[in-house]
C-alpha cells in the first residue's frame, strides 16, 4: 500500500514539474524499482534529481527551438535519441557536436521521433565536429543563376510543402521579412509567389496551430504580393491569390465578390484565371466549361495550383459562396 501511494505521489510530483505523462510514468517505474530492490532514499532522491534535470534539459532545448510539440518516447529509436542529445549539446550547452560524418551538407533535417528540426552545420577543424545553428536564426546568403547572372533569394525559398508541414522549428514571423529584404530584381516577386503557393498547399493539409500559422502567413504574403508591379506579377494572379487565401479564412465581402465578377466580365482574361474566379464564386459548372478549353498540359498544371482545392465545392465546409450555377 505504501509503495502504491508513493508511486501516485511521485507521478503527481513529476507532472507538476512539467513532464509529459509518458516521462512521468518512466520516472515512477525507475524509482519504484529502486524501492523494491531496497535502494536507500538518498540514492532514490539522486536518481529523481538526475532524471528531472535530464527531462528539464529536453524541455529547454525544445523551447529554444520554438517547438510547440511534445516528444513521445514510443516514437524514439536509437538515432532519434542521439539526435536529441546533439541538439542539447549544440543549443543548450553551446558546444560543437562531435562524432559525425565528414562533409555533411550545410543544411540538415534532424529527426527526433516524429519531430524534425532544420539545422545549419558549420564544419570545425576537428574531424567529424560541427557547430549547429538554428536555420531560422542564421542568415544565409542564397542565390540562383539565370543566364549567367546570380540573383539573391530568401533562404526559405528552399522549403517546400513537406518541410512546411513537418519541420518543428519554423519561425513563421521571419518568412515574409526575409523575402521583402532581398535586394530587388526581376524575379523577386515571382519567387516569393512560388513560395506562397507552397505555403497554401501546405495549409490545406496542415492541422491545428500549424494550419493557423500557415494561413496567417499566407494572408500576409498575399497582401504584400498584391502591391507588386504588374509587369513583374500578373494582376489577375495577384488578385486570385489574395482572394483564395481570404476564402480559406472567411466569406467574401461584397467588394471582393464584385472583383471576381469584374474579372469574369473582362473578355481579355486568361482561361485559367476564369476557372479560378468561378471556383471561388462556387460556380462549378462554369468553371468546368472554361477548364475544358485548356489544353491537357494546362489542365494538369492547373490541378497542381492551390486554387484547385475549391474544385467541386472544395473541402472547406461552409465556405462556399451561394452563387447560381451556370
Amino acid at each position: 500500500m505504501r509503495r502504491r501511494l508513493l508511486c501516485a505521489f511521485l507521478l503527481g510530483l513529476f507532472k507538476i514539474n512539467g513532464m509529459s505523462y509518458a516521462g512521468a510514468c518512466c520516472l515512477v517505474v525507475i524509482v519504484t524499482i529502486a524501492i523494491v530492490i531496497g535502494v536507500s532514499w538518498i540514492v532514490q532522491n539522486k536518481i529523481y534529481k538526475y532524471l528531472c534535470k535530464f527531462v528539464n534539459r529536453i524541455v529547454e532545448v525544445l523551447d529554444i527551438l520554438r517547438c510547440p510539440e511534445d516528444i513521445n518516447i514510443k516514437d524514439m529509436n536509437d538515432e532519434d535519441w542521439r539526435n536529441l542529445n546533439r541538439l542539447i549539446v549544440a543549443f543548450l550547452d553551446g558546444k560543437p557536436v562531435k562524432g559525425l560524418k565528414e562533409d555533411l551538407p550545410p543544411l540538415v533535417f534532424l529527426k527526433v521521433g516524429k519531430l524534425r528540426f532544420a539545422v545549419c552545420l558549420q564544419q570545425c577543424e576537428e574531424e567529424g565536429s560541427y557547430i549547429f545553428y538554428d536555420f531560422f536564426k542564421k542568415e544565409l546568403p542564397v542565390a540562383f543563376e539565370d543566364q549567367g547572372k546570380m540573383f539573391p533569394i530568401s533562404q526559405y525559398a528552399i522549403l517546400q510543402k513537406k518541410e512546411l508541414l513537418t519541420v518543428s522549428n519554423i519561425d513563421f514571423d521571419r518568412l515574409l521579412p526575409s523575402f521583402q529584404n532581398v535586394t530587388h530584381h526581376c524575379e523577386t516577386y515571382d519567387r516569393a509567389n512560388c513560395f506562397f503557393l507552397e505555403m497554401l498547399n501546405a495549409c490545406d493539409e496542415a492541422q491545428g496551430e500549424r494550419k493557423k500559422l500557415l494561413l496567417k502567413t499566407c494572408i500576409e504574403f498575399s497582401e504584400w504580393l498584391l502591391k507588386a508591379p504588374e509587369d513583374e506579377l500578373d494582376r489577375q494572379v495577384k488578385l486570385l491569390n489574395m482572394l483564395q487565401t481570404i476564402k480559406r479564412d472567411r466569406d467574401f465581402n461584397p467588394d471582393e465578390r464584385d472583383a471576381l465578377y469584374e474579372m469574369i466580365e473582362n473578355n481579355k482574361e486568361r482561361e485559367d484565371c476564369l476557372v479560378g474566379a468561378y471556383l471561388l464564386l462556387g460556380q462549378q459548372k462554369a468553371a468546368e466549361r472554361h477548364f475544358a478549353r485548356l489544353s491537357e498540359e494546362e489542365q494538369q498544371i492547373f490541378k497542381e495550383y492551390p486554387i484547385y482545392y475549391f474544385w467541386d465545392g472544395g473541402k472547406i465546409n461552409g465556405q462556399n459562396e451561394n452563387a447560381d450555377s451556370q
